[in-house]
């Protein structure tokens, strides 16, 4: 099977997590749902509610852990330091992006008082993808 080159935009759609879902939200709407945010160790909070349910991959987007890739699963929430890439194609194999990306991101993050990556520094990055026809 061939391999071909896309940048990230046409792989995959960029959606921030939400900023609302802050420590003081967290305690104050107690749940079973993980809120994921910028954070890598340990939990951030859990909330009553979830706004995704299937897998995704996500990158931290700022912080010390700016640019970490992780697949998140089951029934979730994602918060403000933290961005989702919603798969464009159904069958792409999101382990893949996960080990591809994560060194690039890393290697890009844009340094400072608060290192970050955003979505217009990496949506014209190309990856190999194979193509299945």
């Amino acid at each position: 099977m061939p391999f071909i080159k896309l940048p990230l935009y046409k792989l995959f759609n960029n959606k921030r997590g939400n900023s609302n879902y802050t420590k003081k939200y967290c305690n104050l709407n107690r749940g079973p749902y993980e809120v994921y945010t910028g954070t890598t160790i340990g939990s951030f909070g859990s909330i009553a509610t979830y706004d995704y349910d299937t897998p995704n991959l996500t990158y931290t987007t700022d912080g010390v852990h700016a640019g970490t890739v992780e697949i998140l699963n089951g029934k979730y929430n994602v918060g403000g330091h933290r961005a989702i890439l919603k798969s464009i194609n159904k069958n792409m194999y999101l382990d893949y992006f996960e080990n591809v990306l994560e060194p690039i991101l890393k290697s890009i993050v844009k340094k400072g008082n608060v290192p970050s990556v955003t979505w217009s520094l990496i949506k014209n990055i190309e990856i190999s993808v194979q193509i299945n026809e």
